[in-house]
């Protein structure tokens, strides 16, 4: 596709995209880059920094999901820990959702989560901004532990 035909499927001025690819512009905003992302079935983040899904279609199938997280059955919960402050890294997330996977030093390896903060749905949000630049974010984070051992970090607000 080319950059005029980028332009007008996303719905933009002409030579937009052009612009930017040739240097004339610096950087899209967060609103083109989601536009262009759109019809290029795509996401900003892989866009930006060719990591985590690289389709529209990836992040439905995240290992998590939020409506079946928020809908979890209180049966299968073995607890809910106290309200806490974590450094965590974003590996991959779903901006429509939620969903994430993140890392934390302190509880090794990659965990589920869900971003409940209605920040995330903003553009240039600090979720999607630490996660396109690879560095932490200080998070409050609520940790539930499913009877299959599971935990699912509940994300409420950046600390």
């Amino acid at each position: 596709m080319s950059a005029a035909a980028l332009d007008e499927a996303a719905g933009l001025g002409k030579s937009h995209v052009s612009d930017y690819l040739s240097g004339r512009k610096d950087r899209l905003s967060d609103d083109v880059l989601e536009l262009i992302a759109d019809v290029l079935n795509t996401t900003p983040q892989w866009l930006l920094t060719a990591s985590g899904p690289e389709t529209r279609d990836a992040l439905t199938r995240q290992r998590v999901s939020a409506s079946d997280v928020l809908h979890i059955d209180r049966a299968n919960i073995m607890g809910v820990g106290k309200r806490d402050n974590r450094e965590i890294k974003i590996i991959s997330m779903n901006l429509m959702s939620g969903d994430c996977e993140l890392a934390d030093k302190a509880a090794s390896g990659l965990h589920r989560g869900v971003i409940v903060d209605p920040d995330i749905f903003l553009p240039g949000n600090a979720y999607a901004m630490a996660m396109a630049t690879h560095n932490q974010i200080s998070v409050l984070v609520k940790r539930v532990t499913m009877k299959s051992g599971d935990d699912i970090w509940f994300i409420t607000d950046t600390a």
